[in-house]
């Protein structure tokens, strides 16, 4: 299974959030290497995200704006 498969809303308790800080930080508990993983994603992602969240941009133009590598 990877890291977001199978959302429900009855798993959303185990959902963390993340603070765009620098470094970004982990709000909840998530396996070390899963961690770093999220960090390095966000500080990769940082300004898509932003600019998503600030609706300068579709789902569609996100997805594709993603750097997942």
């Amino acid at each position: 299974m990877v890291v977001g498969d199978d959302i429900r809303a009855d798993r959303l308790k185990d959902a963390v959030a993340v603070l765009f800080t620098d470094p970004p930080k982990v709000m909840g508990v998530l396996p070390g290497e899963v961690e770093q993983r999220v960090v390095r994603f966000v500080e990769t992602n940082l300004a898509v995200l932003l600019g998503y969240w600030n609706g300068e941009m579709s789902t569609r133009e996100m997805l594709e704006l993603l750097c997942t590598g």
